[in-house]
This record gives structure tokens, C-alpha cells and sequence, in this order.
């Protein structure tokens, strides 16, 4: 009996140990597993955050406008957006990018005067741009504002390229045909000018005479007045020597 009790005893005691080794292993796979994940989503961040780590200005929304003037001798250029400081310092307004246009600079519109870090603000750039038979295409860029890195930028200078060649071919075209219908006024009104002018005819003759004393009349004194338009229509041909 004593050697069955001894027996009980021994076996309750190795599943009490084997158990309690059991929920020791489980309970210390947890914080193990719990540890792992974590690091794995701080790896994945830290990931994220190099791949999206740029510091400097993001500008975004970029859009490019072009208008004509009412005169046909200028384009109105126009780059608006979004910018955003990413960086983790101040940039002042006069350290933006200039947008330059055949090496002139001009300075971006932020209405302020510093952009704190983490800031957005819209963005406006304006270029009045001559147009004319020589002036239908000009370099642009963007120079690095006081070394600040800057994205979102860099299609916008071929942007406006195509939109001011495809404006300015338009004006010229429109102002060489406004031109056209000038020289075609012009030429109008001198010829009426011209008609409305006085010129004399000889009786029997052929020929109308801006001068009354011209050679071609040889002295004739009987002449009729009149203007050219009125000679012309009844006939008469310009006398060479005195018309013109």
C-alpha cells in the first residue's frame, strides 16, 4: 500500500511540473511573437519615412496658364499651386525658386514672408513674355532657390514651353493678318484719295492730265475739270508725263 501511495504521489508530481513547464513556454512565446511585430512595423516605417524623407520644398498642384494681351504684343504666363515646407527650417519667400525666362528671374508670390516648417501655402508665378516675328520662344527653368531642394517642379518649365510656342505661333498669325487688313485699309484710302483728286481732259482727247499745263495737252486751253475717278470711269487713261 505505502509503495501505491509513494507511486501516486510521484506521478501527480511529474504532471504538476510538466504542466506548469508547459504554460511557462506558452506564456514566454507572446512577448517574443508581440516583439517581433513590432519591430517589423517600425522597420516598415522607418522604411516608409526614408522613401518619403525629402526635406525641402514640395510644391504640388502645379498649373500652368497662358493668356494673350488685347494688343497682340504680349503672353501672360502663370504658374500656380501648393507648396509645402518639409524641411526643418524657416525658408523665407526670397529664397523660393525663381522661374527663369530667357536667364531673367522672377520671384514666387507666397503672401507671407517665411514658410514655417510643415507650412503650406499656394504659390503664384507671373511672366509678362514679349511676342513678335522674333520673339515666339523662350528658355525656361527653374533656379535653386538658396539651396533648398525642391520637387514637383520639374515638368513645369517644358509645360509652359508648349503652351507659350502654341500662343505665340496664334498672335502672330493674328497679327500678321490684322497687319494685312491695315495695308489693305491703307491702300483703300489712297486709292479714293487718289480718285477724289482733280485732273483735266481735253476736248476729243484720250488722256486725263494731273497737271493743266502739261507737255502731253500741247498748250490746249479748252479742258474740262474733273476728278480722276470720274475720268477713269468715262474711259480716260492716266496721262504718263503728269499722273501718277
Amino acid at each position: 500500500m505505502r509503495v501505491a501511495r509513494l507511486v501516486s504521489v510521484l506521478i501527480a508530481a511529474a504532471l504538476v511540473l510538466s504542466l506548469g513547464a508547459c504554460g511557462m513556454q506558452m506564456h514566454g512565446d507572446d512577448p517574443d511573437a508581440s516583439a517581433d511585430e513590432l519591430g517589423s512595423t517600425t522597420t516598415t516605417d522607418s522604411e516608409d519615412l526614408a522613401d518619403a524623407g525629402f526635406e525641402g520644398l514640395a510644391f504640388s498642384d502645379v498649373g500652368v496658364y497662358t493668356s494673350k494681351s488685347i494688343g497682340l504684343t504680349s503672353l501672360r504666363v502663370t504658374v500656380r499651386g501648393t507648396v509645402q515646407n518639409a524641411s526643418a527650417k524657416g525658408v523665407a519667400s526670397s529664397s523660393f525658386p525663381k522661374l527663369e525666362c530667357d536667364g531673367i528671374g522672377y520671384v514666387a508670390e507666397i503672401g507671407t514672408q517665411q514658410l514655417a516648417p510643415g507650412e503650406s501655402c499656394e504659390f503664384t508665378y507671373g511672366v509678362e513674355c514679349r511676342v513678335d516675328e522674333e520673339h515666339q520662344s523662350y528658355e525656361w527653368s527653374f533656379s535653386e532657390g538658396e539651396g533648398i531642394p525642391c520637387q514637383g517642379l520639374e515638368d513645369v518649365p517644358q509645360r509652359i514651353d508648349e503652351q507659350t510656342r502654341a500662343y505665340a505661333s496664334e498672335m502672330v498669325e493674328a497679327k500678321r493678318a490684322t497687319e494685312s487688313d491695315e495695308a489693305k485699309q491703307n491702300r483703300r484710302d489712297a486709292e479714293e484719295k487718289h480718285r477724289a483728286t482733280t485732273c483735266f481732259v481735253s476736248w476729243g482727247g484720250e488722256l486725263y492730265h494731273e497737271n493743266p499745263t502739261c507737255p502731253g495737252l500741247e498748250g490746249d486751253r479748252n479742258l474740262e475739270e474733273m476728278t480722276i475717278g470720274k475720268a477713269i470711269d468715262g474711259g480716260y487713261a492716266p496721262c504718263e508725263l503728269c499722273t501718277y
